[in-house]
């Protein structure tokens, strides 16, 4: 198996609908979307609710008057974990940065791409290649 760059995680959560005007929501939508960040998550639950609401038959209109509001996430797993047994079917658990966690626990999630990360940043710092430095050589003249 070939591993991405930055390990795709996938979460899911609720993303309320708001009629204009109302102060409590109307439904809740389940949505799942991949992210490589937590920073990603919020808005890509919305994009997927309004993609949801529009292949589930939503005047188009009708659907940019709602308000959608992200409710919170429920469930992350790994796509693309290194070295954890996987059985059949069920997913990987995903970690979210910023827990308590021990240095070595810390380093034992990001080697088995477990962790993810707060931000693009933090995601290429953890996951990025590792930029080669090329020490020049002195030349006596």
């Amino acid at each position: 198996m070939k591993f991405s760059t930055l390990p795709p995680f996938k979460a899911t959560g609720k993303v309320d609908i708001y009629q204009p005007g109302d102060f409590s929501p109307s439904a809740k939508l389940e949505v799942t979307v991949i992210v490589t960040d937590q920073w990603a998550i919020s808005t890509a639950m919305e994009r997927a609710a309004r993609w949801k609401l529009e292949h589930l038959g939503v005047p188009a209109d009708k659907a940019q008057a709602l308000n959608l509001e992200y409710n919170g996430t429920y469930e992350i797993a790994a796509l693309e974990p290194k070295g954890v047994k996987q059985l059949w079917g069920i997913p990987v658990e995903g970690f979210l940065d910023g827990g308590n966690y021990t240095e070595a626990k810390r380093a034992l999630l990001i080697r088995q791409r477990r962790l993810l990360p707060l931000d693009h940043a933090e995601a290429l710092a953890m996951y990025g290649k590792r930029v080669q430095v090329k020490q020049e050589v002195a030349v006596a003249a």
